[in-house]
């Protein structure tokens, strides 16, 4: 892996936990499974547990609409990993937040 200095000079360590913790999901949870995901075709056998775990267990869902601002950053680097893991769960995580944006960064 390429490290760029600049960026990790300006990394927070909360964004790097995320990034960590995204990183974390898509090598013990999207990896082992890759290929079951385009084999899911009704999104109930694999698909549905794994946003469970990401919206409910582990609160991405509760951490956007909590109204607590949430670092821009330290989002991308969690989606980025996920997006690693699997480019359309990462995605559709993106679309259940991106209309809430301008009411969490409104000031």
């Amino acid at each position: 892996m390429i490290k760029h200095l600049c960026v990790e000079e300006l990394t927070t360590e909360e964004a790097k936990l995320a990034r960590a913790l995204g990183r974390q999901f898509s090598e013990n949870e999207i990896f082992p499974v890759r290929q079951q995901i385009d084999d899911d075709k009704d999104h109930t056998q694999v698909i549905e547990p794994i946003f469970r775990r990401l919206l409910i267990d582990m609160g991405f869902q509760k951490m956007m609409m909590s109204g607590e601002t949430v670092s821009i950053v330290n989002q991308m680097g969690f989606m980025e990993e996920i997006a690693r893991g699997d480019s359309g769960i990462a995605v559709v995580l993106a679309c259940t937040s991106w209309c809430i944006l301008p009411l969490m960064y409104e000031h």
